[in-house]
């Protein structure tokens, strides 16, 4: 008698977990579309890296929603001001190809960013600039 109960519950339980008055779980929101590439990494893991065009990056040009591409990277550094050496004159590269404003600081001593200043960029990388 025990076991048919237990085989009765089971079934029942079984009967629930089809049933669509169960909550379900809600469909994930659409991602905007961005092209991706593949690339291997030494590991011989595959990656996939996000690739934005200049049009991608253009639309973001405020210091709250900064993106610039930097030697073929692109990096969000938005609201990075406050804390940038430079202050506001980061916000200068954003939205465009700002490599050349990097590798030279127009506004600043008109030198290169440091080593120390580059090794904080993987900080900010979103992804690379399509060709």
């Amino acid at each position: 008698m025990k076991f048919s109960s237990l085989a009765i519950i089971a079934s029942s339980g079984l009967i629930l977990a089809g049933c669509s008055l169960l909550p379900q779980a809600a469909a994930p929101s659409p991602q905007p579309t961005v092209e991706t590439s593949m690339e291997a990494s030494p590991t011989t893991e595959t990656t996939m890296e996000l690739s934005y065009t200049l049009a991608d990056i253009a639309k973001h040009t405020t210091p709250e929603d900064c993106w610039m591409a930097i030697e073929g990277k692109v990096y969000d550094v938005s609201n990075f001001g406050d804390t940038h050496p430079g202050g506001d004159t980061i916000y200068t590269g954003c939205g465009i190809d700002a490599t050349e404003l990097f590798n030279t600081r127009p506004m600043g001593p008109g030198t290169p960013h440091s080593d120390e200043a580059r090794s904080f960029l993987p900080n900010f990388e979103i992804g690379i600039l399509a060709q």
